[in-house]
């Protein structure tokens, strides 16, 4: 069990990490859109601090009957995590580009370049890992001791991995309607089915090497 402490992303827009922004939108009138992890408590005493960075998108959208204006959208992407034992890491993105309404101008703005991580005493780098993106659906990652990933994908769903040193993807993944169906892994294939039923979904999981098991996600 872990406690996970979140924040409405407007309230932390409200409270000045786009404080420019508040004179083109009503303050009043700042929807909310939804909630952001700040920190996460585990049972075994570990917390984790998260940053997240913010853009308001202000449309200037005017309610005719109170005056007033809106904005239309909010973007965040996560920056940082820290942990009560002294180290954390940052996370620099391809773009920082945003247009005069405040939205990021491409999807550069959320493709990760690189990650660093540090001892937070020192503030010394312990290592970091890059990302390229040598066509629209491929990301390479290359880790701390300089080995390369690679990950294949279609909007919103990863289709194949491919571990350092390795000449074809390693992971192979199979999406159906309800997500994933199958995941091959050097020559072995979990099969995942998926039902849905009111307020709970159950998944079963069968691979060549276990019998059929429930995997208990209730949600």
């Amino acid at each position: 069990m872990h406690e996970v402490r979140l924040t409405p992303v407007q309230a932390s827009y409200v409270k000045g990490l786009q404080s420019h922004l508040l004179s083109k939108c009503s303050r009043r009138d700042t929807p909310s859109f939804g909630l952001v992890p700040l920190s996460t408590r585990f049972a075994n005493g570990r917390m984790l601090g998260h940053e997240w960075q913010i853009s308001a998108a202000c449309d200037h959208i005017l309610d005719p009957e109170t005056g007033t204006e809106t904005c239309s959208a909010v973007h965040y992407r996560l920056i940082g995590v820290t942990n009560n034992a002294g180290y954390g890491f940052s996370i620099t993105y391809k773009s920082n580009a945003r247009g005069p309404n405040g939205i990021p101008a491409s999807a550069d703005w959320w493709k990760r370049a690189s990650i660093r991580f540090s001892n937070l005493a020192t503030g010394q780098a312990t290592g970091s890992i890059t990302y390229d993106y040598p066509s629209v659906t491929v990301t390479d990652v290359t880790t701390i001791s300089g080995g390369l990933w690679c990950s294949t994908t279609t909007p919103g769903k990863v289709r194949g991995i491919r571990r350092p040193g390795a000449a074809s993807d390693t992971i192979s993944v199979t999406n159906g309607a309800n997500g994933v169906t199958a995941l091959t892994r050097d020559g072995v294939t979990t099969n995942y089915n998926r039902v849905v039923s009111g307020t709970s979904a159950t998944i079963t999981v069968t691979n060549a090497r276990q019998p059929d098991r429930d995997d208990g996600r209730h949600l």
